[in-house]
């Protein structure tokens, strides 16, 4: 996203990667006394923003009860993208998998756990 940001202004990716603070995911090991690291740093006035994905919204919005949650505007929307591939047809409980996510109810439950369905057209 930060790059995104960059091609639009110049030197954005250098100023926003120097500000940000990486408390989860990658290579960030997560703090056991600490159930969610945004939640504390939150609490602690350590952040005013983070960027997470969708799917975690809701977890978010229970340990940080006056979070409010906003889409990034499109034109610097990242992904993540995911990707799915069954490696023999010849093993149906994988096959069943597939076809179960892809039809319009696995894709209505992956929409409603903050993923965009493939098959669905996506809702505000």
């Amino acid at each position: 996203m930060f790059q995104l940001i960059d091609n639009a202004r110049a030197g954005a990716f250098t100023t926003l990667d120097a500000k940000a603070q990486k408390i989860e995911g990658g290579t960030t090991t997560p703090d056991p006394a600490k159930p969610d690291p945004a939640a504390a740093g939150f609490a602690s006035g350590d952040i005013d923003v983070m960027i997470g994905y969708c799917s975690g919204t809701e977890r978010r919005r229970k340990a940080t009860p006056d979070l409010e949650a906003i889409a990034v505007p499109d034109e610097y929307a990242a992904g993540p993208e995911y990707g799915m591939a069954i490696m023999s047809v010849d093993k149906p409980a994988a096959v069943a998998l597939a076809l179960a996510i892809l039809s319009p109810e696995g894709q209505a439950t992956l929409q409603r756990h903050g993923f965009a369905p493939v098959g669905l057209q996506a809702k505000p």
